[in-house]
C-alpha cells in the first residue's frame, strides 16, 4: 500500500503530458475510489491550468469519459477532435486496403477539396461567371446554347 500511496501523492505538473495525467488518475482510483479520484483530478487539472495545454489530448479525454469525467475544450480543440474522429472513421476502413488504394483515396479527396476551394474562389472573384456556370449546370447546358445563339 505504501508504493501506491506514493504514486497517488506524486502530483502531475502543469507541464506533465497526457500519459502522466492518466496514470495519476488510475493510481488515484486505486487509492481513493473513482468518485473522489475524479474530484481530485478536476481540482488539480484546473489549478495547474492544464486545460489549454498539450496534455489535453483526445485520448486523455476519451479515457476520462469512460471514468465519468468530461474535460471542457475550446473551439480549436473541438475542431481537431472532429478531424481526428473523421480520420479514425475513414482510416479504420482504409486499413484493410493496400497502400496504393490509400494513396488513390487521399488523392481523390484532395482533388475534391481543391475543386471546392476553386469554386469558392470563382464565386468570390468572378460572380457573373459563376452565375453563368450555375445556370448552365441547372439547365443542362441549354442556357449557354441560348446565350451563344443571341451573340
Amino acid at each position: 500500500m505504501g508504493v501506491l500511496m506514493t504514486q497517488c501523492s506524486n502530483l502531475p505538473l502543469a507541464s506533465s503530458n497526457a500519459e502522466q495525467w492518466e496514470q495519476w488518475h488510475k493510481n488515484l482510483v486505486k487509492c481513493v475510489g473513482r468518485g473522489k479520484a475524479n474530484d481530485l483530478f478536476l481540482r488539480l487539472w484546473q489549478k495547474r491550468g492544464a486545460v489549454g495545454t498539450d496534455a489535453s489530448t483526445i485520448q486523455l479525454r476519451q479515457y476520462l469519459g469512460t471514468q465519468g469525467l468530461v474535460l471542457t475544450t475550446g473551439g480549436l480543440k473541438k475542431t481537431s477532435d472532429f478531424f481526428v474522429g473523421v480520420g479514425d472513421f475513414f482510416g479504420g476502413g482504409l486499413s484493410a486496403l493496400g497502400t496504393g488504394m490509400k494513396i488513390l483515396w487521399y488523392g481523390l479527396v484532395g482533388a475534391l477539396v481543391i475543386g471546392v476551394f476553386g469554386l469558392i474562389y470563382l464565386i468570390i472573384a468572378k460572380p457573373e461567371t459563376a452565375g453563368r456556370i450555375a445556370g448552365a449546370v441547372a439547365t443542362k447546358g441549354k442556357s449557354e446554347a441560348l446565350i451563344g445563339a443571341t451573340k
